[in-house]
């Protein structure tokens, strides 16, 4: 829903819109224009001077743009070949397959059997590593100079305060030195921030190369994957691979280092600490050293839930795209309410997983946070135990190298968090990568050169791959993981199977095969088969259903594996199977990437009988289709995808039943002046049931079910074949149609033969159907925050609310008065108080501190899961519910992404920043509170 207050940028058109922000009214107001394509200028980190480089001076011209209006791309810098995902993937590729190589060589000395042989899961980490270690080296040394210069930091101020303290009590010293004490402390503080800015920039950058690279890698597996990869992985559980872990291996390369830098800074703080306060720090330390194992205690559990989870997470991924894959068909049937508990009850049982990853995360990291205070305490206590000397220095010095070895700890949990989430996420991706490839040689379909032969295929046999169930896959892995039994989502499921039957033609994320997967059907193959097909003959495949008809046209093309024998064409083949079409006009569907040729167009549009078709649009052929073409019937998009492959002339063109969803006047237009016709001299084989296109034939291929064939002229068939002569008994009587060509009626394709076409239009305007993107800009209107806050606090509201409150608000002040209270006991303040009634009241604070810190967070990490939870399962509520006009211009990756990239961020990345926010928004509240 749009706010009244926040603009929408149309993304495609590159329309931009003026930012409103604090210093717009002091600003001109000519709006910067959109450099052209050769004004934009390349990555300007590596083209500019040292010290705009060090103070990232070179991004302010975008910078200035950016805060003056919407950035578009032609803004943004160019990448080089150096930076480019090509140069880049090349680069990991060879290390990949070299690291592969290497640890295969190691299995095979190991093991005998090659099915026990795993990708190492160190072995991704380590050739991103390898591709990009310079850039990443030189982040990690600066994370330790700037860790360093914060843990020596604490040196100069303990300086700086003798010198105050000296001078406000004794006024002994030059006033020039504690000058030099504070500018030195101002240069360390710089430094430190400098380096550590740098050090996040190139792991950032560095997160980013790796993402891409590795959605190279996935694209391509994909692409070459057997059968089995196929199965085990569709499209949807790639596609979460994509948006979700890929995510997080970003995350993980810019905190990953940080857990690994920490013991630089650790060892200088230890020392000084001694320095400071004696063999009393040691306890302090001690302190750390048993949080290091505690958190250590926790990674197994991490990594169990976040398994866990991802199981129902690519479950309901799988349950959201076939909702949208098959969205007409859901609204027809009315399984809107099936889909809606299908889905929460994968949610649901996603979050169970969730809340407790996100509540055992929020413990450790409320122990790191907790640290500075209860280490300092165990070491204050025992230093004043042992003496009775207080320095002011040499304490609050401490407190600052405590809250520099905290920091270490803080940002430790963040660290081994989003590592934790990188190796789960890693060994998703092996296994992936694991599948083996496709075999070409059972696929290969070998070229030769023949005077009168177009096809030959010399006693081949062919199969189709089968599997298990991924259903029952996902479920016996939930329940292995954690005994869940999921019986109202096997109601449901077993509801829909017994209304859906098998369709060979869908897509894999069809209902029709979704739902089916693992049915086995009775189809055995195709078995010794000999075929000599000559050039320019018309050949018609027909048998009963489910006999093999399409199965024989995909062994041809070479898209079902071969068992046995050869098959071999002379010349360029096309199968124009299902009728696929993409988002885009009618022509681009047509031309697919080919030069337009007005004759042939012309020619091509009217032998498939679309004009008259061309004539309902408003912009003609010009006009887009919708998402999977949602805006044409059936009968056009078959005749699309008739006229996409009859304008690619090729040499030999299968035709799997391309006139079943098409009337008997357009069937018989098509078969006259397309197949007959303008494919004359082609070398054809069609598959179809129409049996009365036989006699149109120069020969017939008849499958005779057993996975066998009969191939002959009509007569020699009729005479020797008894299952096609069953076969023919059963067409209409000659007072009827000869045949029903329409499984879906398109009367209005019809088209008299000598109707004239309106010559199409090079230069014509796009119709559009889809939608642009909105991005919203500007601020967020408070009604955003206000939503997210009613979920998150549920029914109870303002109870929640005041609960949450009361925690944070003691939580703060358990915290600033801990340190107060040190103050206090330094200075003597209550000097008839002793030394046990000051030690006991800090300890007091202290653990008071640890404990309300941890409801803090407990509250936080529930309350967000519960707002990600909310809003998830009210987005697939409002998705089932919309109009099918919402879907008809709106892409399926834009609204999947909702449900992916976006619900992710909710679940895990949006916690952390709140975390991050909350901390020092409530402690600044709190130190002006308390001021």
């Amino acid at each position: 829903m749009k706010s009244d207050n926040i603009a929408m940028e149309d993304l495609p058109d590159s329309k931009y819109l003026k930012q409103r922000r604090l210093l717009t009214p002091l600003m001109s107001k000519k709006v910067p224009p959109i450099p052209s394509e050769d004004e934009r200028k390349a990555y300007g980190e590596y083209h500019t001077n040292p010290i705009s480089r060090m103070m990232f001076w070179w991004l302010n011209p975008i910078l200035k743009v950016g805060y003056r209006r919407t950035l578009t791309e032609n803004d943004l810098f160019y990448l080089e070949d150096r930076q480019r995902t090509e140069t880049l993937y090349e680069i990991f590729r060879g290390y990949l397959d070299e690291e592969i190589a290497r640890a295969w060589k190691k299995s095979q000395e190991s093991s005998d059997d090659p099915r026990e042989f795993k990708l190492p899961i160190y072995i991704i980490p380590l050739c991103l590593f390898k591709t990009m270690k310079w850039e990443y080296s030189r982040g990690i040394l600066q994370k330790i100079l700037g860790d360093c210069a914060s843990a020596t930091t604490p040196l100069l101020q303990k300086k700086l305060i003798n010198f105050v303290q000296v001078k406000t009590f004794s006024n002994v010293g030059n006033t020039g030195q504690g000058v030099g004490y504070a500018i030195g402390v101002c240069l360390m503080i710089f430094f430190q921030v400098l380096m550590l800015t740098h050090a996040f920039h190139n792991f950032q950058i560095s997160g980013a190369k790796a993402k891409a690279v590795l959605t190279r890698l996935l694209l391509d597996k994909s692409l070459t994957v057997d059968a089995r990869g196929n199965h085990y992985f569709p499209a949807s559980k790639i596609q979460s691979m994509i948006s979700t872990d890929l995510n997080r291996i970003d995350l993980a390369v810019g905190f990953a280092p940080v857990g690994f830098v920490t013991i630089f800074p650790i060892i200088i703080c230890i020392a000084l600490l001694i320095w400071n306060v004696g063999v009393s720090a040691l306890v302090g330390i001690g302190v750390f050293i048993a949080n290091i194992f505690v958190l250590g205690l926790f990674v197994s559990s991490l990594m169990l839930y976040r398994e866990k989870a991802m199981v129902f997470t690519d479950k309901r991924v799988n349950l959201v795209k076939e909702l949208l894959k098959n969205f007409k068909m859901i609204k027809f049937y009315s399984w809107e309410n099936s889909y809606q508990d299908r889905i929460e009850n994968a949610r649901n049982n996603e979050m169970k997983y969730i809340l407790r990853l996100q509540l055992l995360r929020n413990f450790v990291f409320s122990l790191a946070f907790a640290m500075p205070v209860l280490a300092s305490m165990a070491t204050f206590c025992t230093a004043f135990k042992i003496t009775d000397g207080k320095s002011a220095a040499s304490v609050f010095s401490s407190l600052s190298l405590f809250e520099v070895l905290s920091l270490q700890f803080i940002l430790a949990p963040f660290s081994l968090n989003s590592t934790v989430d990188m190796m789960v996420s890693v060994k998703k991706i092996n296994q992936f990568l694991q599948h083996k490839d496709t075999n070409p040689n059972e696929f290969s379909v070998e070229k030769f050169s023949d005077s009168t032969l177009a096809i030959k295929v010399d006693n081949a046999s062919f199969e189709w791959d089968t599997f298990e169930d991924e259903e029952k896959d996902y479920e016996e892995e939930a329940k292995t993981k954690d005994n869940i039994e999921d019986e109202d989502h096997n109601c449901a499921t077993e509801t829909i199977k017994g209304k859906i039957t098998v369709d060979y033609k869908s897509d894999s994320d069809s209902i029709s095969s979704t739902l089916t997967k693992g049915v086995k059907t009775a189809f055995p193959g195709l078995n010794n088969i000999n075929l000599e097909i000559a050039k320019g003959e018309f050949i018609v495949v027909t048998g009963a259903i489910g006999s093999g008809k399409s199965s024989l046209l995909q062994a041809i093309s070479g898209l079902m594996k071969r068992t046995s024998g050869e098959v071999y064409v002379d010349g360029d083949l096309l199968l124009c199977g299902y009728p696929w079409v993409q988002n885009s006009t009618i022509r681009e569907n047509i031309l697919f990437g080919l030069p337009f040729n007005q004759e042939r167009y012309d020619q091509v549009v009217y032998s498939c009988s679309l004009q008259s078709d061309f004539v309902q649009f408003q912009g003609g052929d010009m006009t887009e289709v919708g998402e999977r073409g949602i805006t044409l019937s059936g009968g056009q998009k078959a005749r699309i995808n008739l006229a996409r492959s009859v304008y690619a002339d090729k040499d030999i063109i299968l035709l799997d039943d391309v006139l079943s969803a098409v009337d008997a006047k357009v069937g018989k237009h098509i078969v006259n002046t397309c197949i007959l016709g303008l494919l004359g001299g082609k070398t054809r084989i069609m598959a179809t049931h129409q049996l009365s296109l036989i006699d149109s034939a120069d020969r017939m291929v008849f499958l005779n079910g057993d996975g066998t064939i009969d191939f002959g002229t009509i007569p020699e068939l009729r005479k020797r074949n008894q299952k096609l002569i069953e076969l023919l008994q059963h067409q209409r009587d000659p007072g009827q149609d000869k045949e029903d060509l329409s499984n879906d009626l398109d009367i209005q394709g019809s088209t008299d033969e000598g109707q004239q076409i309106e010559h199409a239009d090079e230069h014509k305007e796009i119709v559009k159907i889809i939608g642009d993107e909105e991005k919203a800009v500007n601020a967020l209107s408070f009604q955003v925050y206000y939503n997210y806050c009613k979920l998150a606090f549920g029914k109870l509201g303002y109870i929640s609310m005041l609960v949450f409150i009361i925690v944070s608000s003691l939580e703060t002040f358990t915290q600033i008065f801990t340190n107060t209270w040190l103050s206090f006991w330094i200075e003597d303040k209550f000097v008839s108080r002793s030394k046990n009634f000051y030690m006991g009241i800090y300890i007091m604070f202290a653990f008071l501190y640890a404990i309300m810190l941890c409801f803090f967070l407990f509250l936080l990490g529930y309350f967000c899961v519960k707002a990600a939870e909310r809003l998830n399962i009210k987005a697939s509520r409002k998705i089932l519910h919309v109009p099918m006009s919402f879907m008809d211009i709106s892409p399926i990756g834009r609204v999947l992404n909702r449900f992916t990239k976006d619900t992710d961020v909710l679940d895990n990345e949006l916690l952390e920043q709140l975390i991050q926010f909350l901390s020092p928004l409530f402690n600044c509240f709190g130190i002006i509170i308390l001021c």
